[in-house]
């Protein structure tokens, strides 16, 4: 069994952190951070504090285990799911938060973009299949996938971004669909792809 590595926030240090994957700009794209109710309520306060409020919180250090990483909140893309875990310790209610960024549930559909998430370097050719089909604004047939995904990946429209902490991984999809449309008409012409097929 692998050892559980967690991190502390220096802005917060009565939170620990076990997850926590970012853009490759920093921003928050996901967390699992643990802490006391009053701990967990003080990030939730700060987060959504007026930036020009001086108890705002637009970004934290994790540190830990060789960890350095700064993480920056983008207020308007964040949403939270929270749990009490372990409402009875000595310490009061354990709570569970997840931050993270809103495009892992909803996708961009405007810009064909969204966020995928996985652990321990998964297979997720067949969720990147299906988001694909999804944010693509025209029908791609089942039987299309091997080729279409070929030129995502050929194109870097799947791209990983940065596991600071934990397990989690996630990748960015970016459709440019043009491009797509573009390749499959070719393939059509070339008969590797037929109408039929559909």
């Amino acid at each position: 069994m692998s050892k559980l590595i967690t991190g502390s926030i220096l802005e917060l240090p009565d939170l620990l952190v076990d997850s926590c994957v970012t853009d490759e700009s920093c921003n928050l794209i996901f967390g699992s951070i643990w802490g006391r109710d009053t701990a967990i309520q003080e990030i939730l306060g700060k987060i959504t504090l007026n930036p020009s409020d001086p108890l705002s919180l637009r970004s934290i250090m994790i540190e830990g285990d060789g960890i350095h990483s700064p993480v920056y909140f983008e207020k308007d893309f964040l949403d939270k799911k929270l749990a009490k875990c372990y409402p009875g310790t000595l310490f009061g209610a354990m709570n569970h938060l997840w931050l993270f960024d809103k495009r892992i549930l909803e996708p961009d559909y405007a810009n064909h973009s969204a966020y995928l998430i996985h652990q321990n370097d998964a297979i997720v050719d067949e969720r990147v299949w299906r988001m694909v089909s999804d944010l693509s604004p025209y029908p791609l047939p089942d039987n299309w996938q091997a080729e279409v995904i070929k030129v995502v990946s050929t194109f870097d429209m799947l791209t990983p971004m940065k596991t600071v902490l934990g397990k989690v991984g996630c990748f960015k999809l970016s459709l440019n669909v043009d491009l797509i449309q573009q390749t499959v008409s070719g393939l059509i012409r070339t008969g590797k792809l037929t109408i039929s097929q559909a």
